[in-house]
């Protein structure tokens, strides 16, 4: 059990250094606006999914072995300090992959953020491309106040 669980980890640790930096790359794409380059890394992100899945299958089955063997656990790191709670080989292994997983999760919500700044930047020029910059929004409803009397107008004003 112990050496699948370390090849399990060797197995992540690749993939979530690849991720990391296909994460980096696409920021740096986002950054400087390159729409071509974005197809490029959208490929490369469909191959991770693939890798993802395949591992994320790997330590199902590593806690399905564990199961079948009398060892409940709902996590690879819970396994292992029930199966081998002095290996502190492991243990530091486990949360370096914890660090780098919760490092993905920020550089995915950064580039998140900075597509959702865009999203918004965009709408907002469509706004004034379709009212031809005469603060009425293109959306009228006659329960809003107009533009002058509540300080904004539009998908996005100063009010929401």
């Amino acid at each position: 059990m112990q050496e699948a669980i370390f090849d399990f980890l060797d197995q992540l640790s690749t993939i979530q250094e690849l991720t990391i930096s296909v994460l980096r790359e696409k920021q740096t794409v986002l950054v400087d606006v390159e729409r071509s380059s974005l197809d490029a890394i959208s490929a490369k992100e469909n191959e991770l999914l693939i890798q993802l899945k395949d591992i994320q299958e790997k330590r199902q089955a590593i806690l399905r072995r564990a199961d079948k063997s009398g060892v409940k656990a709902d996590s690879i790191s819970t396994l292992c300090s029930k199966l081998f709670p002095t290996n502190l080989n492991l243990r530091k292994r486990i949360d370096a992959a914890q660090n780098c997983s919760r490092q993905i999760h920020f550089i995915a919500l950064s580039n998140w953020t900075m597509t959702q700044r865009s999203i918004t930047h965009l709408n907002q020029i469509i706004e004034l491309i379709e009212t031809r910059g005469a603060g009425k929004t293109t959306y009228p409803n006659a329960n809003i106040k107009s533009d002058n009397q509540n300080g904004g107008s539009g998908i996005v004003d100063r009010v929401a």
